[in-house]
């Protein structure tokens, strides 16, 4: 008799935490791809969705879905709250493997079949490449799509709230904070597929005012955040 050595090795429950805000055509193509995964692999899934102040109620389409999904909902509209809706996803996942990542990447099967099959070192995290999700060309990925430990992530500090308020470096200072703890390991076999038109474009970018916050950080030895979660939140029922 022949046995497969991969019903036997352990699985990894995952959670996927995504934060949101106005991305309603992402939210229908996350949903659409999320079933499309074979029931073998979503028991090993939940997902988890932080609503950072949208303007329409996302939580009728969540309702009903064969996977395991989680809403939480931001109630005070701050501007460039990206970093507090992360910390917010991770604070919210019930497993110990996080994929935190955008609404608008979504993550294909064979992705997820690696993730749930494959035994990773706890201490590091690690990064992907990325394709576009209609044509499959390979593009370069943002740097808030890890997959971590939640423990890992929040002995890092998490994201640092200061940055909330103005756009950019939010990213660059969790991870430089990250890799004094850990160490990136990069997936050279998967993918991320990032989709068309997710991105919020509708706010000021200008990076000016974050830019000199992260010096600042920098200078003052990159301080580990102490204040999460700055506003008021709440778990949606679905």
């Amino acid at each position: 008799m022949i046995f497969n050595k991969n019903i036997f090795m352990k699985k990894n429950k995952i959670t996927i935490a995504y934060p949101h805000y106005n991305s309603i055509d992402s939210l229908k193509k996350q949903i659409e791809v999320w079933n499309s995964y074979p029931n073998r692999l979503k028991k090993y899934i939940n997902i988890v969705i932080v609503d950072d102040c949208s303007k329409e109620d996302i939580s009728q389409y969540l309702r009903g879905l064969s996977i395991n999904v989680a809403l939480y909902q931001i109630d005070e509209d701050l501007v460039w709250n990206d970093g507090g809706a992360a910390n917010l996803s991770m604070h919210a996942a019930q497993t110990e493997w996080v994929l935190r990542t955008d609404i608008d990447y979504v993550v294909p099967v064979e992705t997820i079949e690696y993730l749930v099959n494959t035994t990773f070192t706890p201490k590091r995290y690690f990064t992907f490449n990325a394709k576009y999700y209609h044509n499959k060309e390979i593009i370069d990925i943002h740097p808030s799509t890890i997959f971590i430990r939640k423990k890992v992530f929040f002995d890092a500090g998490g994201y640092d709230e200061d940055f909330t308020g103005n756009y950019g470096y939010t990213d660059i200072c969790f991870i430089k904070r990250l890799n004094r703890i850990s160490k990136e390991k990069h997936l050279d076999n998967v993918y991320i597929e990032a989709l068309l038109g997710g991105s919020t474009h509708s706010l000021i970018r200008d990076n000016k005012k974050n830019y000199q916050l992260l010096l600042k950080k920098i200078n003052e030895g990159l301080p580990i955040p102490t204040s999460h979660f700055r506003y008021k939140w709440h778990k949606v029922e679905l």
